[in-house]
């Protein structure tokens, strides 16, 4: 059975780690700009996307 919603999945300890350690660097001052990350994700289909039901 699908999922009604649909999704985007995102590694949340690898996302929240990366928060982290950026946010101490500003904090120590030794961080520079704020910084982008590209992460890996998922996408779990789910009937909001329009797809036909399988």
């Amino acid at each position: 059975m699908l999922a009604e919603l649909t999704s985007i999945i995102v590694p949340k300890r690898r996302t929240a780690r990366l928060a982290v350690e950026q946010l101490i660097r500003r904090i120590d001052g030794t961080g520079g700009p704020v910084q982008g990350f590209i992460q890996p994700y998922g996408v779990r289909i789910g009937r909001t996307c329009g797809c036909p039901a399988r």
